[in-house]
């Protein structure tokens, strides 16, 4: 996956808000097909209520499991909408 939707710590170039991620993104393994995105800010937890179909949402804890299929499309959502993904 490419590193093109992800936060980057620091003064990396690109970044010019200082503020942290508002999702985390994790998995168990580079193997896994199951991926946890965590809402941490509460544009986040906006997103999630907003945009993904709270009918079909499998939640664990906070986080939302997402099949590996649908991650990168998700991410993209997540950069159009101006949030930060973490990793």
């Amino acid at each position: 996956m490419s590193d093109t939707f992800f936060t980057r710590s620091g003064s990396s170039p690109g970044i010019t808000s200082n503020r942290g991620p508002d999702f985390l993104l994790s998995h168990d393994s580079p193997l896994s097909t199951i991926w946890l995105l965590t809402p941490i800010s509460p544009d986040a937890h906006r997103f999630v209520a907003d945009q993904i179909d709270q009918e079909s949402v499998l939640y664990f804890g906070s986080s939302v499991v997402l099949d590996q299929h649908c991650v990168e499309a998700l991410l993209r959502g997540i950069a159009h909408a101006g949030l930060g993904v973490s990793r």
